[in-house]
């Protein structure tokens, strides 16, 4: 779940805040039905919020529902024009969806608006590596995940040495 989504609306009620609350536990549960449902009447009952329109971009996209996701998500970038997350997962939408131009915009945006956004880098460079076929980028952005990371992600790490292998014999390739 967003959580810090709900961070980017101001003056939130504390019924809004507690009903938003059980709609994440659902979330965090794999109840995305019930989470649905929650953030559904949340975002009728205060569409001033971007926090449920963005969690329930996130429930919409693991059911596949990727053009809904995308409708609510760019509805909570329409009201905070400024949050990283909400650009972060509009470009998880586009690339679940194949549109790896539209994906490789919203992640840019993301860093844009924060630099150091771990998540935004780790997305942007699996873009790079798997779809768009730009190692150097890719490196670049795995690298810097790694770097504001709190501690190193083994995965990212054997990611950074196959694609640094792939990228040798590449060169080897195309030299000799």
């Amino acid at each position: 779940p967003a959580r810090q989504s709900v961070a980017a609306d101001t003056a939130v009620n504390p019924a809004a805040k507690h009903d938003f609350d059980s709609a994440l536990k659902a979330m965090l549960a794999g109840n995305d039905n019930e989470a649905e449902r929650l953030l559904g009447q949340l975002a009728a009952k205060y569409p001033e919020l971007s926090g449920p329109k963005a969690n329930l971009g996130i429930v919409y996209l693991r059911s596949g529902r990727l053009a809904e996701a995308e409708r609510v998500v760019t509805q909570a970038i329409k009201q905070h024009p400024n949050n990283a997350t909400y650009y972060n997962l509009l470009g998880i939408i586009d690339r679940t969806a194949g549109k790896f131009a539209e994906a490789r915009k919203a992640y840019e945006a993301a860093l844009l608006l924060d630099a150091n956004y771990a998540y935004a880098h780790l997305n942007i460079a699996i873009l790079y590596d798997l779809y768009l076929h730009d190692g150097n980028k890719a490196l670049q952005h795995y690298q810097r995940y790694q770097a504001l990371s709190p501690k190193e992600d083994t995965q990212v790490a054997k990611w950074i040495i196959d694609l640094q292998q792939r990228m040798k014999k590449t060169e080897r390739r195309t030299s000799g």
